[in-house]
Parts: structure tokens; C-alpha cells; sequence
């Protein structure tokens, strides 16, 4: 396997890729990161903060639709009446009303 990765790797992860990636060989990566992690202990290679990466546009576009259809979520209020409901009272005092009348007349 060849080589490809510049001979001063500034990072753990890109050391990591090409090897995994098949662009060297164990004992290649074992020495570029033995040379990486000896560089960042002398200060020869800085360190910088870790920075997250930005979330991608469609997964802030799915958030954002997340929350909107939350905030537009209806809500059940059982506290109000409603019309259905009291249609359905009335037809259930005419079914009893009937069933009542007919149980009369086939005794």
C-alpha cells in the first residue's frame, strides 16, 4: 500500500480514515501516529479546541418542522361541549325510547 497521507498529519482522525480507508499499512500508521502524538506533546503540532460540527441543513430542517407541527398540535379540550356529543345523547335516548316501546309490545 501506498503512502498518500502527508508525512505531517495534523490530526488523530485523519490517521485514522486513511488507514481505515486502506491508504496505509498498520505499521505505517503506527508510525505516523506515534511521530503525530510525540509532535503534540513537544508543542511542535498545536492543539485546538474541539468544534462540533454545524448540523446539516436537512436536520435543521427537520427540527424546525418538528417544531412547528408541535406548537400547532391540537389539543384535546373535554371541557367544552359539543355538538356531536349532543347528538349522539339524543340518539341514544330515541334507541332506548324504541327499545323500550318494543320490549312493551312483544311481551
Amino acid at each position: 500500500m501506498t503512502n498518500e497521507t502527508s508525512p505531517s498529519a495534523t490530526s488523530l482522525r485523519q490517521l485514522s480514515r486513511d488507514f481505515s480507508d486502506g491508504k496505509m499499512t498498520l505499521a505505517e500508521y503506527r508510525s505516523a501516529r506515534g511521530r503525530l502524538l510525540d509532535d503534540i506533546a513537544s508543542g511542535a503540532t498545536p492543539l485546538y479546541p474541539y468544534q462540533p460540527p454545524l448540523p446539516s441543513l436537512a436536520a435543521q430542517v427537520a427540527a424546525r418542522a418538528e417544531a412547528d407541527l408541535s406548537a400547532t398540535e391540537p389539543t384535546l379540550q373535554l371541557n367544552r361541549p359539543s355538538r356531536l356529543r349532543g347528538m349522539w345523547v339524543v340518539i341514544v335516548v330515541i334507541a332506548l325510547f324504541i327499545f323500550a316501546v318494543l320490549a312493551g309490545i312483544l311481551r
